[in-house]
Protein backbone atom coordinates (compact mmCIF):
# COMPACT_ATOMS: atom_id res chain seq x y z
CA UNK A 1 0.00 0.00 0.00
CA UNK A 2 1.50 3.32 -1.39
CA UNK A 3 0.24 6.64 0.36
CA UNK A 4 0.49 9.88 -1.56
CA UNK A 5 4.12 11.22 -1.64
CA UNK A 6 5.28 7.98 -1.90
CA UNK A 7 5.05 6.95 1.95
CA UNK A 8 4.30 3.20 1.78
CA UNK A 9 2.91 0.82 4.46
CA UNK A 10 6.90 -0.57 5.85
CA UNK A 11 8.04 3.47 6.06
CA UNK A 12 9.19 5.15 8.80
CA UNK A 13 6.81 7.50 8.39
CA UNK A 14 3.34 5.05 8.40
CA UNK A 15 5.21 3.44 10.86
CA UNK A 16 5.03 6.16 13.28
CA UNK A 17 1.58 7.05 12.53
CA UNK A 18 0.11 3.52 13.50
CA UNK A 19 2.71 3.97 16.75
CA UNK A 20 0.83 6.78 17.17
CA UNK A 21 -2.62 5.95 16.44
CA UNK A 22 -2.15 2.31 18.78
CA UNK A 23 -0.48 4.13 21.68
CA UNK A 24 -1.99 7.78 22.17
CA UNK A 25 -0.76 8.08 25.55
CA UNK A 26 3.00 7.34 24.81
CA UNK A 27 3.29 8.90 21.22
CA UNK A 28 4.28 12.50 20.34
CA UNK A 29 0.81 13.19 19.79
CA UNK A 30 0.05 13.48 23.05
CA UNK A 31 2.67 16.69 22.52
CA UNK A 32 0.81 17.75 20.11
CA UNK A 33 1.76 17.93 16.13
CA UNK A 34 5.27 19.06 16.52
CA UNK A 35 5.80 15.82 18.85
CA UNK A 36 5.17 13.72 15.32
CA UNK A 37 6.85 16.32 13.48
CA UNK A 38 10.29 15.51 15.39
CA UNK A 39 9.58 12.07 15.61
CA UNK A 40 9.28 11.51 11.85
CA UNK A 41 12.48 13.62 11.10
CA UNK A 42 14.61 11.57 13.77
CA UNK A 43 13.55 8.85 11.39
CA UNK A 44 14.22 9.91 7.81
CA UNK A 45 17.56 10.72 9.58
CA UNK A 46 17.98 7.71 10.43
CA UNK A 47 16.90 6.11 6.99
CA UNK A 48 19.30 8.72 5.56
CA UNK A 49 22.21 7.82 7.52
CA UNK A 50 21.52 4.25 6.85
CA UNK A 51 21.74 4.50 3.50
CA UNK A 52 25.18 6.63 3.82
CA UNK A 53 26.71 3.85 5.98
CA UNK A 54 25.70 0.53 3.18
CA UNK A 55 26.97 2.59 0.34
CA UNK A 56 30.02 3.37 1.93
CA UNK A 57 30.21 -0.26 3.63
CA UNK A 58 29.50 -1.57 -0.14
CA UNK A 59 32.35 0.76 -1.03
CA UNK A 60 34.65 -0.46 1.16
CA UNK A 61 33.91 -4.30 0.64
CA UNK A 62 34.62 -4.13 -3.29
CA UNK A 63 38.06 -2.31 -2.41
CA UNK A 64 38.87 -4.60 -0.31
CA UNK A 65 38.35 -7.47 -2.85
CA UNK A 66 40.58 -5.36 -5.05
CA UNK A 67 43.15 -5.04 -2.59
CA UNK A 68 43.02 -8.84 -1.84
CA UNK A 69 43.65 -9.43 -5.38
CA UNK A 70 46.98 -7.07 -5.43
CA UNK A 71 47.72 -9.29 -2.40
CA UNK A 72 46.86 -12.12 -3.74
CA UNK A 73 44.91 -13.19 -1.06
CA UNK A 74 41.90 -15.35 -1.44
CA UNK A 75 38.68 -13.06 -2.39
CA UNK A 76 35.84 -12.73 0.10
CA UNK A 77 38.55 -13.91 2.85
CA UNK A 78 37.83 -11.45 5.53
CA UNK A 79 34.29 -10.66 4.50
CA UNK A 80 32.16 -13.00 6.50
CA UNK A 81 33.72 -10.75 9.78
CA UNK A 82 32.20 -7.57 8.77
CA UNK A 83 28.76 -8.78 7.87
CA UNK A 84 26.14 -7.26 10.85
CA UNK A 85 24.09 -9.30 12.74
CA UNK A 86 21.34 -11.06 10.41
CA UNK A 87 19.37 -11.24 13.73
CA UNK A 88 18.78 -7.19 14.05
CA UNK A 89 15.99 -5.84 12.40
CA UNK A 90 17.71 -3.90 8.99
CA UNK A 91 15.09 -0.65 10.19
CA UNK A 92 16.48 -0.49 13.84
CA UNK A 93 18.87 2.08 15.77
CA UNK A 94 20.45 -0.61 17.12
CA UNK A 95 21.58 -2.35 12.99
CA UNK A 96 22.43 1.01 12.20
CA UNK A 97 24.97 1.53 14.78
CA UNK A 98 26.05 -2.41 14.43
CA UNK A 99 26.32 -1.07 10.76
CA UNK A 100 28.71 1.88 11.80
CA UNK A 101 31.12 -0.14 13.69
CA UNK A 102 31.02 -2.82 11.08
CA UNK A 103 31.75 -0.41 8.57
CA UNK A 104 34.50 1.54 10.68
CA UNK A 105 36.37 -1.66 11.29
CA UNK A 106 36.49 -2.65 7.50
CA UNK A 107 37.56 0.62 6.79
CA UNK A 108 40.60 0.15 9.15
CA UNK A 109 41.38 -3.23 7.30
CA UNK A 110 41.51 -2.07 3.97
CA UNK A 111 43.52 0.75 5.30
CA UNK A 112 45.64 -1.97 6.52
CA UNK A 113 45.74 -3.72 3.36
CA UNK A 114 46.20 -0.69 0.88
CA UNK A 115 49.30 -0.19 3.44
CA UNK A 116 50.54 -3.43 2.87
CA UNK A 117 50.12 -3.10 -0.56
CA UNK A 118 52.32 0.10 -0.44
CA UNK A 119 54.85 -1.64 1.54
CA UNK A 120 55.21 -4.59 -0.58
CA UNK A 121 55.57 -2.35 -4.09
CA UNK A 122 57.52 0.03 -2.88
CA UNK A 123 60.33 -2.54 -1.94
CA UNK A 124 59.82 -4.64 -5.61
CA UNK A 125 62.66 -3.32 -7.62
CA UNK A 126 64.92 -5.50 -10.33
CA UNK A 127 67.38 -4.92 -11.64
CA UNK A 128 68.46 -5.59 -15.38
CA UNK A 129 71.58 -5.18 -16.62
CA UNK A 130 71.93 -2.41 -19.63
CA UNK A 131 73.58 -3.47 -23.05
CA UNK A 132 74.03 -0.22 -23.87
CA UNK A 133 76.75 0.96 -20.93
CA UNK A 134 78.28 -1.94 -19.57
CA UNK A 135 79.15 -0.21 -16.13
CA UNK A 136 75.98 1.43 -15.26
CA UNK A 137 72.60 -0.68 -14.84
CA UNK A 138 69.33 0.25 -15.27
CA UNK A 139 66.55 0.21 -12.28
CA UNK A 140 62.66 -0.71 -13.28
CA UNK A 141 60.51 0.04 -10.47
Amino acid sequence: MVEAGGKGAGSPWWQAVLHAQAHPRLSPAAQGPVGISAQLRLAERRQQRLREVRARHELLCEELAETQGRLMVEPGRWLEQFEVDPELEPESAEYLEALERTTAALEQCVNLCKAHVMMVTCFDISVTPSAAAPGLQEVDV
